[in-house]
């Protein structure tokens, strides 16, 4: 299993000052350079051009320029290629979208183990200061969240304190928001060299154990192994539980190099792509069914939602909720839940799970922040059911379109859900007064149209996000079906 590294598109071209001066050490050559003739025009180091040189190669790739040319150990630009790289330099742009900036200065914040001063950001970023001031603003609202305080000092800079725990968690959320629109690489906290090699025993480890995982929870699971390699934490609580195992045999194996005690974690991190793997003790499992007890009877309690196979969904979260106080014991968080995305493709039941939770947070042993959120919607989402024949969305299309079209946007609806029925098609914005209109639950149209009924305007061909803000209606409908039926 490799990773597809050309999925990981960017919105934009990401030139650093280093960078660039490679780029024009090749550009003013008048011969092809050697590593170490790179090295010492820009004053660093070989290995340090090595990693700039692969940074080149995507960029290149993404800008559709032919990649750097390397013949007996030298490296030169075509005279064609010159003329397109120098136009690249002219015209790269930094960061303009406000959330991948944000998600990058955390990880760097969170990562390093020193301080990092304003004007490294902005050289990292190319953006101004008082942009990187503003942005400083919004991240020390997002820490104070997580208990985390951003110290600061004109002459030396930032630097992230508080809670490990809190900071192993935002990093990982953070790495998993900026990898799903951006290459891993621009991250520039690590070597790259050194994460891809991590990658590379990652991915033999998980072939191994016959699991398939996407490449973003890779990347993050890598980046993340190298600031536990960093941070050194302290001992392990439990080794035992993780003894014998064969994700810590396979661990021991393609990462011969670290200690005994970073190898516990190096497996903790992996097993969070297969935490049903582990069998816990009475004692933690009893614990675990409480939360999970308690968090089930708030949310038939307070939710709206029926559950099928109940017992069958407590024994699986009784084995999480084990899995998750684990990992809070250690320090480090549950990597391969992405809360982001499942908060957007389940935003109704997100919110609920949420909510029963804050209300009975005290049960937890262990902080529940999105991310364990997620892992519950993942989790109780196959187990909620609902009768086919009690509740159907009625729907009415307006549509001022051509015949094959409204017969085409018919059948994009009806393919959105088996609760949605469509009960009547007209092509006015003038909306009789019949039944079909009078008690029809949604009306969907491709105009403007005056009504007192809900109203979804869609484009003449339906977009994605049409489809999704039909589908979060019709959960919510779905919500208010079943409260009423549990009242």
């Amino acid at each position: 299993m490799k990773i597809d590294l050309s999925c990981h598109t960017s919105p934009f071209i990401f030139l650093t000052v280093h960078i660039k001066k490679v780029m024009y050490a090749l550009l003013e050559a008048e011969r092809p350079l050697t590593i170490q003739d790179i090295a010492n025009r820009v004053n660093c180091s070989g290995r340090q051009v090595y990693y700039d040189l692969e940074q080149i190669r995507y960029i290149l790739k993404k800008a559709q320029i032919p990649p750097v040319n390397h013949r007996d150990g030298c490296y030169y630009f075509t005279p064609k290629q010159a003329n397109q790289v120098a136009f690249l330099l002219s015209k790269s742009v930094r960061i303009v979208e406000r959330d991948n900036r944000i998600a990058l200065i955390i990880c760097m914040l969170l990562a390093s183990p020193r301080r990092i001063t304003i004007g490294l950001f902005q050289e990292m970023l190319g953006s101004s200061r008082n942009t990187i001031v503003n942005d400083i603003g919004t991240i020390k609202d997002i820490f104070s969240d997580y208990g985390l305080c951003l110290k600061s000092t004109k002459k030396d800079g930032y630097l992230v304190s508080g809670d490990t725990y809190s900071r192993s968690y935002l990093l990982c959320f953070y790495l998993s928001k900026f990898c799903k629109s951006s290459h891993y690489a621009f991250l520039d906290i690590y070597e790259i060299q050194e994460i891809q090699d991590t990658i590379s025993r990652v991915q033999k480890i998980l072939d191994r154990l016959s699991l398939s995982v996407k490449s973003r929870e890779i990347i993050v699971a890598s980046n993340f192994i190298h600031y536990l390699y960093q941070n050194q934490p302290g001992p392990f609580s439990n080794p035992l539980l993780l003894n014998d195992t064969e994700i810590l045999t396979l661990t021991e194996e393609f990462f011969p190099c670290q200690s005994s005690n970073l190898r516990y974690y190096i497996a903790l991190v992996l097993l969070s792509f297969c935490p049903e793997s582990l069998v816990f003790p009475e004692t933690d499992v009893n614990k675990s069914i409480w939360e999970a007890a308690s968090f089930l009877s708030q949310f038939e309690k307070a939710c709206c939602f029926q559950l099928k196979d109940s017992d069958e969904f407590l024994r699986c979260l009784t084995t999480y909720f084990c899995f998750t106080s684990l990992c809070y014991k250690n320090q480090i968080p549950a990597i391969h839940i992405f809360a982001h995305d499942v908060k957007k493709e389940y935003l109704d039941l997100f919110q609920q799970v949420e909510a029963a939770c804050a209300a009975i947070e005290d049960c937890f042993s262990f902080p529940v922040y999105d991310n364990e959120i997620a892992a519950i919607v993942l989790r109780i989402a196959p187990h909620i059911t609902v009768s086919r024949d009690s509740f159907h969305l009625r729907t009415v299309l307006v549509c001022n379109s051509s015949k094959t079209l409204v017969q085409f946007l018919t059948s994009q609806l009806q393919a959105i859900s088996e609760f949605i029925q469509i009960t009547g098609v007209f092509h006015s914005a003038d909306l009789p007064d019949v039944p079909s209109v009078a008690d029809c639950d949604l009306i969907v149209s491709t105009m403007n149209i005056h009504t007192k009924k809900p109203l979804i305007r869609i484009a003449s061909i339906m977009t994605l996000n049409d489809k999704q803000k039909i589908l979060e209606h019709l959960v919510r409908e779905l919500s208010r079906m079943q409260l009423k039926t549990l009242k």
